[in-house]
Protein backbone atom coordinates (compact mmCIF):
# COMPACT_ATOMS: atom_id res chain seq x y z
CA UNK A 1 0.00 0.00 0.00
CA UNK A 2 2.84 2.40 0.65
CA UNK A 3 4.62 1.95 -3.17
CA UNK A 4 1.27 2.83 -4.19
CA UNK A 5 1.21 5.34 -2.26
CA UNK A 6 4.36 6.67 -3.23
CA UNK A 7 3.38 6.38 -6.83
CA UNK A 8 0.11 8.65 -6.07
CA UNK A 9 2.06 11.36 -4.10
CA UNK A 10 4.60 11.78 -7.09
CA UNK A 11 1.82 13.05 -9.08
CA UNK A 12 0.01 14.71 -6.92
CA UNK A 13 2.27 16.69 -4.87
CA UNK A 14 3.59 19.02 -7.21
CA UNK A 15 0.16 20.23 -8.47
CA UNK A 16 -0.74 23.68 -7.33
CA UNK A 17 -3.94 23.31 -6.18
CA UNK A 18 -6.17 23.34 -3.13
CA UNK A 19 -5.59 20.07 -0.24
CA UNK A 20 -9.19 19.50 -0.60
CA UNK A 21 -8.41 18.81 -4.49
CA UNK A 22 -5.47 17.51 -3.86
CA UNK A 23 -6.70 14.98 -1.59
CA UNK A 24 -9.58 14.17 -3.95
CA UNK A 25 -7.24 13.62 -6.42
CA UNK A 26 -5.26 10.96 -4.27
CA UNK A 27 -8.16 9.44 -3.37
CA UNK A 28 -9.43 8.94 -6.95
CA UNK A 29 -5.97 7.56 -8.64
CA UNK A 30 -4.98 5.21 -5.44
CA UNK A 31 -8.59 3.53 -6.62
CA UNK A 32 -7.60 3.48 -10.07
CA UNK A 33 -4.30 2.51 -9.19
CA UNK A 34 -5.06 -0.25 -6.82
CA UNK A 35 -7.64 -1.33 -9.38
CA UNK A 36 -5.20 -1.98 -12.02
CA UNK A 37 -3.41 -3.78 -9.58
CA UNK A 38 -6.24 -6.24 -8.50
CA UNK A 39 -6.78 -6.51 -12.49
CA UNK A 40 -3.31 -8.02 -13.35
CA UNK A 41 -2.63 -9.57 -10.01
CA UNK A 42 -5.49 -11.84 -10.88
CA UNK A 43 -4.41 -12.27 -14.68
CA UNK A 44 -1.36 -13.95 -13.64
CA UNK A 45 -1.15 -14.01 -9.68
CA UNK A 46 2.28 -12.53 -9.51
CA UNK A 47 2.73 -9.66 -6.77
CA UNK A 48 5.86 -7.81 -7.82
CA UNK A 49 5.02 -8.45 -11.51
CA UNK A 50 1.53 -7.36 -10.70
CA UNK A 51 2.93 -4.05 -9.16
CA UNK A 52 5.31 -3.16 -12.11
CA UNK A 53 2.48 -4.15 -14.87
CA UNK A 54 0.02 -1.92 -12.56
CA UNK A 55 2.96 1.01 -12.81
CA UNK A 56 3.54 1.14 -16.64
CA UNK A 57 -0.74 0.89 -17.23
CA UNK A 58 -0.70 3.82 -14.38
CA UNK A 59 1.18 5.95 -16.34
CA UNK A 60 4.29 8.57 -16.34
CA UNK A 61 4.08 10.66 -12.80
CA UNK A 62 5.39 14.23 -15.16
CA UNK A 63 2.93 13.43 -17.40
CA UNK A 64 0.11 12.47 -15.27
CA UNK A 65 0.76 15.78 -13.16
CA UNK A 66 0.61 18.10 -15.98
CA UNK A 67 -2.53 16.67 -16.91
CA UNK A 68 -4.31 17.12 -13.36
CA UNK A 69 -2.71 20.41 -13.34
CA UNK A 70 -4.66 21.41 -16.39
CA UNK A 71 -8.17 20.95 -14.47
CA UNK A 72 -7.12 23.12 -11.74
CA UNK A 73 -8.96 26.39 -12.05
CA UNK A 74 -6.15 29.54 -12.88
CA UNK A 75 -7.58 31.39 -10.25
CA UNK A 76 -6.69 28.17 -7.88
CA UNK A 77 -3.38 27.61 -9.16
CA UNK A 78 -2.62 31.56 -9.05
CA UNK A 79 -3.43 31.12 -4.84
CA UNK A 80 -1.38 28.32 -4.58
CA UNK A 81 1.95 29.06 -6.46
CA UNK A 82 4.81 27.95 -4.49
CA UNK A 83 6.76 30.73 -2.53
CA UNK A 84 10.62 30.59 -1.76
CA UNK A 85 11.74 30.09 1.80
CA UNK A 86 7.99 28.80 2.97
CA UNK A 87 8.70 25.78 2.02
CA UNK A 88 11.19 25.21 5.16
CA UNK A 89 7.81 26.12 7.48
CA UNK A 90 6.54 22.67 6.20
CA UNK A 91 6.39 19.86 8.65
CA UNK A 92 9.43 17.50 7.71
CA UNK A 93 8.98 13.81 7.54
CA UNK A 94 9.20 11.86 10.93
CA UNK A 95 8.90 14.72 12.67
CA UNK A 96 6.04 14.39 15.02
CA UNK A 97 2.91 16.75 15.04
CA UNK A 98 4.20 18.30 18.90
CA UNK A 99 7.55 18.93 17.89
CA UNK A 100 6.58 20.87 14.73
CA UNK A 101 4.18 23.40 16.67
CA UNK A 102 6.86 23.82 18.88
CA UNK A 103 8.96 24.97 15.98
CA UNK A 104 6.54 26.71 14.58
CA UNK A 105 5.55 28.49 17.69
CA UNK A 106 9.33 29.72 18.58
CA UNK A 107 9.39 31.13 15.04
CA UNK A 108 6.16 33.10 16.06
CA UNK A 109 7.73 34.09 19.33
CA UNK A 110 11.05 35.67 17.72
CA UNK A 111 9.00 37.38 15.11
CA UNK A 112 6.82 38.63 17.88
CA UNK A 113 9.57 39.72 19.80
CA UNK A 114 11.51 41.48 17.40
CA UNK A 115 8.36 43.30 15.84
CA UNK A 116 7.70 44.21 18.78
CA UNK A 117 11.06 45.20 20.10
CA UNK A 118 11.17 47.92 16.88
CA UNK A 119 7.76 49.54 17.71
CA UNK A 120 8.82 50.21 20.87
CA UNK A 121 12.28 51.61 19.80
CA UNK A 122 10.64 53.72 17.05
CA UNK A 123 7.97 54.92 19.64
CA UNK A 124 11.05 55.90 22.07
CA UNK A 125 13.55 57.74 20.36
CA UNK A 126 11.21 59.07 17.31
CA UNK A 127 10.94 62.59 16.51
CA UNK A 128 7.60 62.21 18.80
CA UNK A 129 7.31 60.00 21.70
CA UNK A 130 4.42 57.52 21.59
CA UNK A 131 3.03 55.19 24.49
CA UNK A 132 2.81 52.11 23.06
CA UNK A 133 2.75 50.23 26.23
CA UNK A 134 -0.63 49.44 26.20
CA UNK A 135 -0.49 48.40 22.49
CA UNK A 136 2.68 45.83 22.75
CA UNK A 137 1.53 44.32 26.31
CA UNK A 138 -1.93 43.60 24.21
CA UNK A 139 -0.12 42.03 21.28
CA UNK A 140 1.78 40.04 24.00
CA UNK A 141 -1.56 38.79 25.51
CA UNK A 142 -3.36 37.51 22.15
CA UNK A 143 0.24 36.05 21.07
CA UNK A 144 0.09 34.18 24.12
CA UNK A 145 -3.71 32.97 23.30
CA UNK A 146 -2.62 31.86 20.31
CA UNK A 147 0.11 30.00 21.27
CA UNK A 148 -1.56 28.71 24.07
CA UNK A 149 -4.52 27.40 22.29
CA UNK A 150 -2.13 25.39 20.10
CA UNK A 151 -0.61 23.67 22.62
CA UNK A 152 -3.82 23.14 24.69
CA UNK A 153 -5.37 21.45 21.50
CA UNK A 154 -2.66 19.12 20.94
CA UNK A 155 -2.37 17.86 25.16
CA UNK A 156 -6.15 17.05 24.15
CA UNK A 157 -5.39 15.37 21.02
CA UNK A 158 -2.90 12.95 23.07
CA UNK A 159 -5.05 12.50 26.21
CA UNK A 160 -8.04 11.57 23.18
CA UNK A 161 -5.81 8.74 21.53
CA UNK A 162 -5.19 7.28 25.14
CA UNK A 163 -8.97 6.97 25.06
CA UNK A 164 -8.60 4.09 22.67
CA UNK A 165 -6.72 2.00 25.91
CA UNK A 166 -8.51 -1.13 26.82
CA UNK A 167 -7.51 -0.12 30.50
CA UNK A 168 -10.58 1.39 32.58
CA UNK A 169 -7.98 3.23 34.76
CA UNK A 170 -5.89 4.71 31.53
CA UNK A 171 -9.62 6.02 29.89
CA UNK A 172 -10.72 7.47 33.36
CA UNK A 173 -7.34 9.40 33.56
CA UNK A 174 -7.76 10.34 29.68
CA UNK A 175 -11.13 11.86 30.52
CA UNK A 176 -9.66 14.18 33.63
CA UNK A 177 -7.09 15.49 31.39
CA UNK A 178 -9.28 16.11 28.42
CA UNK A 179 -11.26 17.98 31.31
CA UNK A 180 -8.90 19.60 32.78
CA UNK A 181 -7.56 20.93 29.03
CA UNK A 182 -10.35 22.30 28.55
CA UNK A 183 -10.65 24.46 31.61
CA UNK A 184 -7.38 25.55 31.10
CA UNK A 185 -8.07 26.81 27.74
CA UNK A 186 -11.25 28.19 29.12
CA UNK A 187 -9.55 30.34 32.11
CA UNK A 188 -7.14 31.16 29.88
CA UNK A 189 -9.51 32.70 27.21
CA UNK A 190 -11.35 34.82 29.94
CA UNK A 191 -7.86 36.17 31.87
CA UNK A 192 -6.14 37.25 28.45
CA UNK A 193 -9.98 39.01 27.32
CA UNK A 194 -10.32 40.69 30.76
CA UNK A 195 -6.74 41.90 30.32
CA UNK A 196 -7.19 43.34 26.76
CA UNK A 197 -10.47 45.14 28.20
CA UNK A 198 -8.55 46.45 31.26
CA UNK A 199 -5.54 48.05 28.65
CA UNK A 200 -8.36 49.37 27.00
CA UNK A 201 -10.35 51.35 29.30
CA UNK A 202 -6.66 52.03 30.91
CA UNK A 203 -5.69 53.93 27.56
CA UNK A 204 -8.88 55.46 27.68
CA UNK A 205 -7.47 57.22 30.97
CA UNK A 206 -11.32 57.45 31.83
CA UNK A 207 -13.40 55.08 32.80
CA UNK A 208 -14.64 53.28 29.40
CA UNK A 209 -16.29 50.28 29.96
CA UNK A 210 -18.90 49.35 32.95
CA UNK A 211 -18.33 46.12 34.91
CA UNK A 212 -21.40 44.58 33.07
CA UNK A 213 -20.41 44.78 29.96
CA UNK A 214 -16.51 43.88 31.43
CA UNK A 215 -17.48 40.66 33.02
CA UNK A 216 -20.13 40.13 30.25
CA UNK A 217 -17.39 40.01 27.00
CA UNK A 218 -15.10 37.94 29.34
CA UNK A 219 -17.82 34.97 30.25
CA UNK A 220 -18.91 35.10 26.38
CA UNK A 221 -15.33 34.79 25.50
CA UNK A 222 -15.06 31.76 27.74
CA UNK A 223 -17.92 30.04 26.35
CA UNK A 224 -16.88 30.94 22.68
CA UNK A 225 -13.50 28.78 23.29
CA UNK A 226 -14.79 26.07 23.94
CA UNK A 227 -16.29 24.73 20.17
CA UNK A 228 -12.59 26.88 19.16
CA UNK A 229 -10.63 24.46 20.81
CA UNK A 230 -12.88 21.18 20.04
CA UNK A 231 -12.19 22.67 16.08
CA UNK A 232 -8.48 23.09 16.67
CA UNK A 233 -8.36 19.02 17.65
CA UNK A 234 -10.28 18.07 14.81
CA UNK A 235 -7.97 19.92 12.57
CA UNK A 236 -4.83 18.63 14.65
CA UNK A 237 -6.02 15.00 14.46
CA UNK A 238 -7.08 15.16 10.67
CA UNK A 239 -3.25 16.79 10.03
CA UNK A 240 -2.05 13.80 11.79
CA UNK A 241 -4.01 11.87 9.53
CA UNK A 242 -3.18 14.01 6.23
CA UNK A 243 0.70 14.29 7.34
CA UNK A 244 0.90 10.04 8.02
CA UNK A 245 -1.09 8.81 4.64
CA UNK A 246 0.55 11.44 2.31
CA UNK A 247 2.46 14.60 3.51
CA UNK A 248 4.60 12.42 5.37
CA UNK A 249 5.80 9.73 2.69
CA UNK A 250 9.22 10.26 1.52
CA UNK A 251 9.16 10.10 -2.15
CA UNK A 252 13.03 9.91 -2.46
CA UNK A 253 13.31 6.44 -1.09
CA UNK A 254 11.38 3.73 -2.51
CA UNK A 255 9.69 1.04 0.18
Amino acid sequence: MINLRKDVERVVRPIRASTWRKNQMREELLTHLEGLMAEEKARRGDDVGAVRRARARFGEPGQLTTELQATVPRWERWAFVPVPGLQRGRRRPGETLGAYQRRVIVRMTCLGLVWGGFAVGCALVGPRRIDVTGFFLSQVLVCTLLLGHVLLAEATRRSLMRLESADPAARRTAWRAVAFEALAAALLTGSIAAGVLLLIDRSAHVPLIPPRIFWGVTLVSVLVMLPVLAALVWSNIAQVRQFDQWDGLDLSLDA
